[in-house]
């Protein structure tokens, strides 16, 4: 994606982007008792398309919600992989993605924005909170295993 390449598990299925800006998507199968399978999106923007990464960061974490309906508070750290730049974003409540008609509870997201050069690959994972926990591992070893492709 976006000239990187990145390491998956065996385990995430690959499913058709299901919206726009979406280049590549996985569905990640559910462990027992974590309340259903999450899904992993990828986008890439050339430049700044997308906008800045902290409006991006902000816009991702406003999607979460508290118990009482108010916003929770975003982890977000940095950090340098392979000489690129990552912003990560960590974040759970109720989750009312774009175009959603009401939110759903239980949820989280780890997020990475990788700025490469000339380009940015946007990358979630989101889904019930037992499941993206479950999933934090083997995302971590994705993003730490990213590499340059060719």
């Amino acid at each position: 994606v976006g000239g990187l390449v990145f390491p998956k598990p065996a385990s995430w299925k690959w499913s058709k982007p299901r919206m726009r800006f979406r280049t590549l998507q996985y569905d990640v199968p559910s462990k027992p008792g974590s309340g259903g399978s999450a899904e992993i999106v990828f986008s890439r923007f050339r430049g700044t398309d997308g906008g800045p990464t902290d409006m991006n960061i902000e816009r991702w974490a406003g999607q979460f919600r508290g118990a009482d309906g108010s916003p929770v508070e975003a982890t977000i750290g940095t950090k340098e992989i392979g000489g690129l730049t990552v912003t990560l974003v960590e974040t759970a409540g109720s989750y009312q993605s774009m175009g959603a008609a009401a939110p759903r509870t239980g949820q989280a997201q780890i997020g990475a924005i990788i700025e490469a050069p000339g380009r940015r690959v946007f990358v979630r994972l989101v889904g019930p909170e037992g499941t993206v926990v479950a999933t934090r591992e083997a995302f971590n070893a994705m993003l730490d295993g990213v590499m340059p492709a060719g």
